[in-house]
Order: C-alpha cells, then structure tokens, then sequence
C-alpha cells in the first residue's frame, strides 16, 4: 500500500525556466524530500498514538519510496496495514498471530482461537492511519511547492 504525490506540468515548467531548469529540479526536489518525510512521520506517529502497531513491525514498515522533483511516494511495507487501514469482511485468521497479539497487548494467552471467532463472525475495523494524515498534509505538500516557486521567480528576477 502506498500512496503518491505527483506534480504534472513541471516539465512545461522547466522548458520555461531555461537556464534555472537545474535550479527548478533542486528547489522542487526539496520541497518533495521535505513533503514526503513529513508524510513518513505523520504516519508513523498516528500509528503510535492510535496505539495500532502491537510489535513496531508495522510503524517501521512506513518509508519513503520516491522522492524526486516531480514525484513522491510514501509506502506502508506491512501487507497487512491495508487490512488495518481499511478493516475486513469476516474471516477466520491465524490463530497464531492473535495469540501473540493477545499476549503482548493484554497480557492473557490463551485467547488466540476466541478472538479468531469473533474476526470470523465481524471482521475487524478499519483503522485509518494512512489517508488522514495524507488528508491533513496536502495543505503542507502545497506550501513546500509555493515556496519552491517562490525562490525560483526571486531568482528568475535578480
């Protein structure tokens, strides 16, 4: 699961530029180093926070993929955050992992076939982590790109 941030028309952009195409590849290059790591952590911290992640496994999984002048992604390598993002229809899951899970964060084993049937019958909840903080962020994604275009109609005027 992953999710992209991706400027169209900067190729037009930088044609335009001329001489401060490098210029435009820098400052855009930075404002999406700058976008995409703040995604990175904003994930990583409402997964904290939201008390989603049992081992860190799925905390630590969360990187940035892409980080180029025209594009960003920010994925999440844990398969199974997509189910956490976006919950389940009912199924019957492994015993195994809900019996670790239920020894970590309840302190009670013994647990991992009864909470396996309740997942059987209800499925499990969606856990938003990814699309709120993409939601919250794009307003500082823009602000990184303003200020890049900023710098470089200042530079294109001296």
């Amino acid at each position: 699961m992953y999710f992209n941030i991706q400027i169209k028309g900067l190729d037009e952009l930088e044609r335009s530029f001329g001489k401060f195409a490098g210029m435009a590849r820098t400052e855009f290059g930075r404002a999406m180093v700058i976008s995409t790591n703040k995604i990175k952590t904003d994930v990583q911290n409402t997964i904290t926070s939201k008390g989603i992640s049992n081992t860190g496994q799925l905390r630590r999984s969360v990187q940035v993929l892409k980080a180029s002048f025209d594009e960003g992604r920010v994925g999440v390598g844990e398969r199974y955050g997509l189910y956490v993002e976006g919950g389940t229809m009912p199924h019957f899951p492994p015993v195994a992992a809900l019996e670790r899970w239920a020894q970590t964060k309840l302190g009670i084993s013994g647990l991992g076939f009864v909470i396996a049937l309740k997942i059987s019958r209800e499925g499990t909840k969606a856990q938003p982590f990814v699309e709120p903080v993409f939601k919250k962020d794009v307003d500082f994604v823009l602000k990184q790109f303003d200020n890049a275009n900023l710098k470089l109609v200042r530079a294109m005027g001296d």
